[in-house]
């Protein structure tokens, strides 16, 4: 697709060594607990990249917070206020707005018994990271998929902080279907599965409003699925694009794509959240829902010649055309003069990329969309070339 299978695999070993020798370095300058080295130990035993940039980023982490609690109670009481304000705008740029620890800060008492609290709060969650194995990120293959479901009522990213789980099992008619997108996968789209098995190490059932499946840049392989409320069609399309999202991010993690920091200029408008977002996020957009097109091209293609295989023909041909139109109208933005300025000859390269995909299916698109005539889909798909006519428009002065 992106890249043969084989670099793909050589990506992911590069990432493993890499931090294998990060670790390794550690040892030289730290004594590390015995408690502490064996669960890295456990992580880097089962290859699992998330299990291992997971400890990393705790050890420096708790250096990190270490240091800042050390600055706390060496400074006067009448400097508390500026200490609180230097400490908050170093997590926003460390961490970002949404990430627990920000909020956490932003919402303590400023005086020193309260900030202390919250930085010893920050440094043993640390250190839980460090001593406790985490199952989720930790591999084998009797637990590759899930048998199992976490259900929150309250969405993690809705109140910033942590939410109470509920586990709960999966109905067999659930980790069937699972199965079966697996196997379809397999049998429609050869080459997608093969990235899919390379990069996906691990399946997570999740279950909050609103939510369909996610991943985390620093849990590489790990895909959190909305398994109980999506059907055949939304699991498999799930299954790939988190799959995605491993891609790109491994990507990242070896390759410089992007000039400068980009995420705090929201200029470019996101067909898929019908918003602006920063050339940044309707990079990783284009990227990931390129596997989109990709897989509903082969699903359309499969469906229509076995028609036992439970798959909606005019949905998925739908699902190709809508994923073809909004990668269309992000590449134009990406590929152009504006958009380039933000790119690294490599980030340029890669969108080049998906183009040229993109051009590629053009021949199956021409077969496939007679299958849109006079349905439903068909208004939606003219409603979707009017809404983007519009935007075009309306945010014009973004590529000059």
């Amino acid at each position: 697709m992106y890249q043969a299978n084989k670099i793909v695999r050589a990506l992911k070993e590069e990432l493993y060594n890499s931090l294998q020798k990060e670790y390794e370095d550690i040892l030289k300058s730290f004594k590390i607990p015995k408690e502490e080295a064996s669960v890295f130990t456990a992580y880097s035993s089962s290859t699992s990249l998330a299990g291992m940039e997971t400890w990393l980023n705790a050890f420096h982490e708790r250096i990190y917070f270490q240091d800042i609690l050390s600055e706390l109670l060496s400074i006067a009481e009448e400097d508390q206020q500026e200490f609180y304000q230097d400490v908050m705008e170093t997590l926003l740029s460390d961490f970002g707005r949404e990430d627990f620890r920000f909020i956490h800060w932003e919402r303590t008492k400023v005086d020193r018994e309260s900030l202390q609290a919250v930085l010893q709060e920050f440094i043993q969650n640390c250190k839980e990271k460090l001593i406790h194995l985490n199952a989720d990120l930790h591999l084998s293959s009797e637990t590759r998929l899930p048998s199992t479901y976490r259900k929150s009522k309250k969405g993690a990213k809705k109140s910033g902080l942590d939410v109470s789980l509920t586990e709960k099992s999966l109905s067999q008619k659930k980790i069937e279907q699972l199965k079966q997108a697996e196997n379809i996968l397999e049998n429609s789209y050869k080459e997608g599965y093969e990235l899919y098995r390379i990069l996906s190490d691990k399946l997570i059932a999740v279950q909050s409003e609103e939510l369909v499946s996610y991943s985390h840049f620093d849990e590489p392989g790990i895909s959190y699925l909305n398994l109980p409320d999506r059907d055949l069609i939304e699991t498999i399309d799930d299954l790939m694009h988190e799959n995605g999202h491993h891609h790109l991010n491994l990507i990242l993690k070896k390759k410089k794509l992007f000039k400068k920091e980009t995420k705090n200029e929201q200029i470019f408008y996101s067909p898929w959240r019908r918003e602006l977002r920063s050339l940044y996020g309707i990079y990783h957009a284009a990227f990931t829902f390129s596997y989109a097109s990709e897989l509903f091209k082969h699903l359309s293609l499969y469906a229509l010649e076995h028609a036992e295989s439970e798959l909606e023909l005019e949905r998925c041909v739908y699902r190709f055309a809508e994923e073809r139109k909004m990668i269309a109208y992000s590449l134009e933005d990406i590929l152009s003069e504006k958009g380039k300025t933000y790119l690294t000859k490599e980030g340029i390269k890669l969108a080049e990329k998906i183009r040229e995909i993109y051009t590629a299916q053009e021949e199956s698109f021409e077969k496939l969309k007679k299958y849109l005539r006079k349905t439903q889909y068909e208004k939606e798909l003219k409603e979707l070339d009017a809404v983007l006519k519009q935007m075009r428009k309306e945010y014009r002065l973004n590529q000059a």
